[in-house]
């Protein structure tokens, strides 16, 4: 969230905004969201549900949706590498340093497999094919930090890293490539440097769109001219 947009992070991070609209002259305080009703499921449970699937573990009563797209790995090329891998580990949790920044997460997917280390991530975001391959810059640092996490126990870089997006049926390979600008090294030094000063600076781009900040309590003036 902060390599997105340090700002974003420090509205809902640090002043515990939701991105709700408010109606006007309406005080700007942290909003509470009213609870779902027990049979719609929120886009976090929702994608709790498909990961659950994927990984192989029980889940009571679950969607027809999470069911079809579970279906969607299971059926894609990758799952077929997988399931011929000769290492391979789902759901794999992790807890590293990165310059003294303890970093936890849970790897979807890797494997090993003619010779190729592979990560996988699978998203549940409700996209196109083409808005994919946009949503997959988010993703980006993500996806590396996996890679280094797998790096760390395997003992070699990745290979590749993949994001399947499911409602679609995408795949996006994320660029491992190091660079000194966008490395999580870097990423991780950037964090710590925001922490200390409190400055959470704008990020502008076309994600500005998709922001529940924008032209609320987010100054961003994106294409406007």
């Amino acid at each position: 969230l902060f390599a997105s947009c340090p700002r974003k992070y420090y509205l809902s991070r640090y002043l515990g905004f939701d991105g709700s609209p408010r109606k006007t002259g309406e005080a700007a305080l942290p909003i509470v969201t009213p609870a779902q009703p027990a049979t719609e499921l929120s886009a976090s449970e929702f994608g709790t549900q498909v990961h659950a699937l994927l990984a192989g573990n029980s889940v009571t009563d679950p969607a027809p949706a999470a069911l079809r797209l579970a279906e969607v790995f299971r059926q894609s090329p990758l799952a077929r590498r997988a399931a011929r891998a000769t290492r391979t580990a789902r759901e794999f949790d992790f807890l590293m340093a990165v310059d003294d920044l303890v970093i936890r997460g849970q790897v979807d997917l890797w494997f090993e497999e003619g010779g190729e280390l592979v990560v996988v991530d699978y998203k549940t975001d409700e996209v196109t094919a083409a808005e994919a391959h946009h949503r997959a810059r988010d993703y980006q640092l993500q996806l590396r930090l996996y890679a280094l996490a797998v790096e760390r126990v395997t003992g070699r870089a990745p290979n590749r890293a993949w994001l399947h997006f499911l409602r679609p049926n995408t795949l996006v390979e994320v660029d491992l490539t190091p660079t000194l600008i966008e490395s999580p090294e870097q990423t991780v030094r950037d964090f710590q440097e925001a922490q200390s000063k409190l400055d959470f600076p704008l990020s502008v781009g076309d994600h500005c769109h998709r922001c529940p900040f924008y032209r609320d309590l987010c100054p961003a003036n994106w294409g406007q001219t």
